[in-house]
């Protein structure tokens, strides 16, 4: 870190070296700050351009992209690598992907002749190795390239996220829960939790359904009668009933 104390500040006519060991923000922060892609199919900021990625199907399914590689970070001989009835239906042989040291990185980023300069509005170029949108500004620092972690994410936010989540699908929270018709259709698409799979509504449940979508359209009704938009919420699936 020698080459920080070049950069110098001033505070009450005082002259101190100072550096920047990290940056902390959200995952979309993440991106704006680094100049990576943080969405798409390789939004992981590790795997880069080696993250594995799955498209589901669009209906009934939804359509969400899904990143189901996160095994290959076990060590090798982890029973979790076999478990292939709870991820994705495959074993998990591969090692964990290769991580290009900031060295690499930032002789990638100079050689990049299309790279967009920081400030100006323009056409983007396609992404560098479908990574990296712009070269941020942080890697004129001569000693950016040597941090082992030059980018932090900011904890509260990812445990917030999840927590909801977590507790809004056990507790079978309407608004909160990630469970749901398209939730089961994905993981009959993809092989897995047959238990799990949407099953057909049986012909004994056809009149209760009729009532139910009267009782949804009156509460529609009442709520634009409000001024509110109505919210379609997405209800429980039961999973299918073994014969």
């Amino acid at each position: 870190m020698g080459h920080a104390c070049q950069y110098v500040g001033r505070r009450r006519g005082r002259i101190f070296p100072y550096e920047m060991l990290t940056t902390v923000h959200d995952f979309l922060g993440y991106g704006y700050v680094a100049g990576q892609v943080v969405h798409g199919f390789n939004a992981c900021v590790r795997c880069m351009d080696d993250t594995t990625y799955r498209q589901l199907d669009r209906d009934p399914g939804s359509s969400k992209t899904v990143f189901m590689g996160h095994r290959r970070w076990l060590r090798e001989d982890d029973p979790w690598r076999k478990r292939k009835d709870l991820f994705d239906g495959q074993d998990e042989p591969r090692r964990w992907p290769r991580t290009r040291s900031g060295e690499q990185i930032d002789e990638l980023l100079k050689n990049w002749k299309e790279c967009p300069p920081p400030g100006k509005k323009r056409k983007a170029p396609e992404p560098l190795l479908k990574v990296w949108k712009t070269r941020s500004v942080f890697w004129d620092l001569p000693y950016w390239k040597i941090l082992r972690v030059p980018h932090s994410l900011d904890v509260m936010h990812i445990t917030k996220n999840v927590c909801e989540s977590l507790l809004g699908t056990l507790l079978n929270m309407p608004e909160k829960t990630k469970d749901g018709p398209k939730a089961r259709y994905d993981l009959q698409s993809i092989g897995i939790r047959e238990e799990l799979h949407a099953g057909r509504p049986n012909d004994d449940d056809d009149d209760d359904d009729d009532d139910d979508d009267e009782d949804d359209e009156a509460e529609d009704t009442q709520s634009r009668r409000k001024g509110k938009k109505a919210k379609k919420i997405e209800y429980y699936c039961p999973p299918r009933a073994s014969l």
